[in-house]
């Protein structure tokens, strides 16, 4: 991420770490930005992780980080240490969920969030005292006077986190107008938090919902959650049952998988006979990976197209050959669109390349699929 010239005191982590590879991934990335002898308390308020921390000298810097779901930039850090003039208390970074001043982002990979962040000029913006964001910096003293209600605070632009805290609890909504009609039951495989199966009850009041989750922590949320009727933790491959589904999804889970065609089948064998299932997938030919890959770049992030658990990757062609093995035939395809900018695209017409402009501008692919006649 980036060289550690900054001693950190503490950093307060909001938020404990998800039962996820992704999740210790990410960990792994935050903590390559301080070094080891930077206490870490985690799972705590800000005000809360202070109060833990030993005495010690009201100068030191103590991290706040929202959640183990943040990705920052690789100068973030150290232009939040910049911003910390003799004036300034605490010193906010921008981020994903909202980015003012800074423009919404168009990235798709750890790479592009870098060619993002180098596109803008870094300057500070007073906001109020008690502003709160997911990434700051302050000493112990400015922390203080942040929790008091009297802290001279700044927003820098320039300072960049990207935040995937919605990665196992997104409702997915615009998966919705994919479900087959008519359904009377519905299971979602690896739904995690099972917000997608929570948005599915509010639009369908009468279908049964069924989760199957192989991490416990994201279940066990599920389980609380309203409009989920089962859950169960484990392998979708070890999970049977006599029911029979009208709709089965897989929402950015087959790339997980080592054998995503045996979970297809698998899930083939528990539809109903009008049953569909419906997949998002995200498109490894998209053009941020193809300009990542011409950098030599291939960053594994938390979360995204290069998730740190992917592994299997597709784009249309690959996804249209499985479903073929699998005797499945798409009945809807849609599109994610992130599209590839005109000037960039342009200096690709050389003699010989067929050039899937259409791929180049899709950042996943929504499918309805039902199996073939006979």
């Amino acid at each position: 991420m980036m060289t550690k010239p900054i001693h950190i005191d503490t950093v307060v982590l909001g938020q404990e770490p998800p039962d996820s590879a992704d999740a210790r991934f990410g960990m792994r990335l935050l903590q390559s930005l301080w070094s080891s002898r930077t206490r870490m308390v985690s799972g705590m308020t800000l005000a809360q992780g202070l109060a833990s921390i030993p005495a010690g000298n009201d100068q030191d810097l103590v991290l706040w980080v929202e959640s183990p779901w943040i990705s920052p930039d690789r100068d973030c850090l150290a232009r939040l240490y910049k911003a910390l003039d003799p004036g300034v208390d605490v010193a906010w970074a921008c981020d994903s969920e909202n980015p003012a001043p800074m423009p919404a982002p168009g990235y798709a990979t750890m790479r592009g969030m870098e060619r993002f962040v180098a596109g803008h000029s870094v300057r500070s913006v007073p906001v109020a005292a008690d502003h709160a964001a997911k990434f700051g910096l302050a000493s112990r003293a400015g922390w203080q006077r942040y929790l008091a209600g009297a802290a001279q605070a700044v927003r820098v632009a320039g300072a960049w986190v990207h935040d995937a805290s919605g990665y196992f609890g997104c409702e997915r909504r615009e998966v919705l107008p994919l479900l087959p009609a008519g359904m009377r039951k519905m299971l979602d495989v690896g739904g995690g938090e099972g917000g997608f199966l929570s948005a599915v009850k509010a639009a369908h009041p009468d279908v049964f919902t069924q989760l199957v989750e192989l991490a416990p922590g994201a279940a066990a949320i599920a389980r609380a959650r309203s409009g989920i009727d089962q859950v169960w933790v484990g392998s979708f491959f070890d999970w049977q049952t006599p029911d029979r589904y009208d709709g089965i999804s897989f929402l950015d889970v087959l790339e997980h998988l080592v054998d995503p065609e045996q979970a297809l089948l698998h899930a083939k064998s528990l539809l109903s006979p009008t049953g569909a299932i419906v997949m998002s997938l995200p498109n490894v030919g998209h053009w941020s990976v193809v300009a990542d890959l011409l950098e030599g770049r291939w960053d594994w992030a938390p979360a995204g197209i290069h998730c740190y658990t992917h592994v299997r990757f597709f784009t249309r062609q690959t996804i249209e050959d499985m479903l073929l093995r699998v005797g499945l035939k798409a009945e809807v395809w849609e599109t994610v669109q992130l599209p590839c900018p005109p000037d960039w695209v342009a200096q690709w017409n050389t003699p010989g390349l067929k050039l899937r402009r259409d791929s180049l501008d899709v950042h996943a692919y929504l499918i309805r699929a039902v199996p073939f006649a006979g």
